[in-house]
């Protein structure tokens, strides 16, 4: 996607997500990281913490719900 994506990042994606998409197992956070991309991140969370599987930039366009006119 051409940026850089840093551990805070992801741990700010994870911590504070903008939404987590709980319709998936596990689940994934999301996180806008510039006007046209967003960070999401595949987590489980138990007892002693939360474990992020992977994470990955995406278009906020392919996830983001546009507003119908």
């Amino acid at each position: 996607m051409g940026f850089v994506v840093t551990k805070e990042q992801v741990i700010d994606a994870v911590t504070n997500p903008e939404s987590v998409d709980q319709t998936t197992h596990p689940p994934i956070a999301q996180k806008i990281v510039s006007k046209n991309h967003l960070l999401r991140a595949v987590f489980v969370e138990d007892s002693e913490g939360i474990l992020v599987i992977t994470f990955y930039p995406a278009r906020r366009n392919r996830y983001e719900v546009q507003d119908e006119i």
